[in-house]
């Protein structure tokens, strides 16, 4: 659905994120990217109007995550291509993060 030029450009927008943090990191700074699922937006929904959207996350669970990652230590947390499934995994070890 998305075509080729979408998925090209996420997979190079990935390998820079790994090259970027690794060229960044003995400056202590932090290059991640948070993998986006299906969210409740109004383009995702235009896009897909007819689509059950009552699994798809809401936009305030990935501000939630962002900041769980950009209160990380950037010399240690970087160079990461997040799912949502490992972000639930991470902040399931942080005693401060609110899911929402």
């Amino acid at each position: 659905m998305t075509g080729l030029a979408y998925d090209v450009s996420k997979a190079a927008v990935n390998r820079f994120t790994i090259g970027l943090a690794e060229e960044l990191r003995p400056y202590a700074i932090a290059v991640n990217v948070l993998m986006v699922d299906n969210t409740v937006t109004e383009g995702w929904s235009y896009l897909n109007p007819a689509a059950d959207k009552s699994s798809w996350y809401k936009p305030e669970l990935w501000a939630a995550y962002a900041l769980f990652v950009a209160s990380t230590d950037p010399s240690a947390y970087t160079g990461r291509l997040l799912t949502e499934n490992d972000l639930r995994t991470e902040t399931a070890r942080s005693k401060n993060f609110d899911r929402q």
